[in-house]
């Protein structure tokens, strides 16, 4: 009896730990798969936040974009999850576990129950099969009581006991391996795993040890379950702060992209305010080259007047020797005459000649004052583009910090995440990547 007890007591603590370890193994392809299969016709009539988890799987494409517009059309909420679980079926199964979460984030009360109901099932079945077996050996032993002796009872109990420690040793075996990987799922269970395993080789009493075990897998069961529950609500939390961060991604994307085209634009515009400066500048230079030109012809056209000048009076004299030389002598009138008139064209030319630099002198001078209107003008445009670069380098400068901060804005928002958060989502990362791999 004491040997049968040992034998329930293994097969109760083997299914435990199986309990626990599809407990651990949720989200696991497989577990996903059956799971959806059993409990599809429940989940179609019985969801209620449709809407909300058919949006979840638009915004992760976890089907294809044919079924989305037949899910999209459906009359029904009950017609919209029929389509939506037909469309998974032929989707990858990594997708399938992608909704299972999202069922569980917007029907978490329902696959609760459906978890439970599907837990109690596989338990019912265990307990049937123990009873079965204690059974059958009870029978077995009643049949041949009476026919058996004393050396064939011992070989009997000591077959069933070399029987019992063989299945006692496998549940061994079976019960490390569990712990093993519980311990990986689990890095909380760590340190009462080890010391399980150590209890487990230095302890004679088998019976004792399994029911503490049954004692630490109950309190673990607690600890996984609300575990499991912290990390539906952190899966929830980081989706939102993933459309968050994406929308931030965004709009500091088309910042970024604003600010680069005005930077653009205002490289080109300094780059033209440049040239336009160089060509004023050269056009300076030509004016003041034509204003010096201007003055070496005015300075000529007075020196030209002063000679002309020196010319009427040396004439005006010399008129009036020829005047006084009449006076003087009547016989030289005819060469006075002559004289006279030759002195006379000679002043008319020079008159001539001094009206002509004159007109010169006035165009120069003209000249020289529409030349220093338009350095005057010059001058104000090269004063009013300078201002302009100077305003543009100001608002390249405004520019450069403003993408200096967006950039820290990004990073800070980065950072931002709570510590547990991200040790949880790395967590969480982990151990999807290691159910991939069993």
């Amino acid at each position: 009896m004491v040997l049968r007890r040992i034998r329930k007591d293994q097969a109760l603590h083997g299914h435990l730990f199986n309990q626990e370890i599809c407990q651990a193994m949720a989200e696991s392809r497989d577990y996903v798969g059956d799971f959806l299969t059993e409990f599809k016709h429940e989940i179609t009539v019985r969801a209620r936040q449709v809407s909300d988890i058919t949006e979840a799987v638009f915004s992760q494409s976890l089907i294809h974009d044919r079924a989305v517009h037949q899910i999209q059309a459906a009359l029904t909420e009950q017609e919209a999850m029929t389509l939506l679980f037909e469309a998974l079926e032929r989707a990858p199964s990594q997708h399938r576990v992608s909704f299972h979460l999202i069922l569980r984030m917007n029907e978490p009360e329902l696959i609760r129950e459906l978890e439970w109901r599907q837990q109690n099932s596989k338990y019912t079945q265990t307990e049937e099969n123990i009873s079965y077996g204690e059974k059958k050996e009870e029978g077995y032993k009643s049949g041949h009581k009476a026919d058996s002796s004393e050396t064939k009872k011992d070989s009997l109990m000591r077959r069933r006991l070399e029987t019992m420690e063989q299945e006692i040793n496998r549940e061994k075996d079976n019960l490390e391996q569990m712990r093993a990987d519980l311990q990986r799922e689990r890095n909380v269970l760590e340190d009462k795993h080890i010391e399980l395993v150590r209890e487990r080789q230095n302890c004679d009493n088998v019976q004792a040890e399994v029911q503490k075990a049954k004692q630490e897998i109950e309190k673990s069961k607690e600890g996984l379950k609300l575990e499991t529950d912290r990390l539906n609500q952190l899966t929830a939390e980081m989706l939102k702060e993933k459309e968050l961060l994406e929308n931030r991604h965004k709009e500091t994307l088309r910042e970024s992209q604003m600010f680069y085209w005005k930077k653009e634009e205002l490289n080109k515009n300094i780059e033209v305010m440049r040239n336009e400066i160089k060509h004023m500048q050269d056009m300076k230079i030509e004016l003041m080259r034509q204003k010096e030109d201007e003055e070496a012809k005015l300075e000529r056209a007075t020196k030209e007047m002063h000679k002309l000048e020196q010319l009427k009076i040396e004439l005006q004299r010399q008129n009036e020797e020829a005047e006084n030389k009449f006076i003087q002598t009547k016989s030289n009138m005819d060469e006075f005459e002559q004289t006279k008139a030759e002195i006379l064209k000679q002043k008319e030319d020079v008159e001539n000649k001094m009206r002509l630099v004159k007109t010169e002198a006035e165009k120069v001078q003209q000249v020289k004052e529409e030349i220093q209107q338009q350095r005057k003008e010059l001058e104000e445009r090269i004063q009013w583009a300078k201002r302009q670069m100077e305003e543009m380098e100001l608002m390249k400068k405004e520019i450069d910090r403003n993408r200096k901060d967006l950039d820290q804005k990004m990073k800070q928002t980065a950072r931002r995440k709570e510590p547990g958060k991200l040790y949880a989502m790395q967590n969480l990362i982990w151990k999807i990547e290691w159910q991939k791999t069993n």
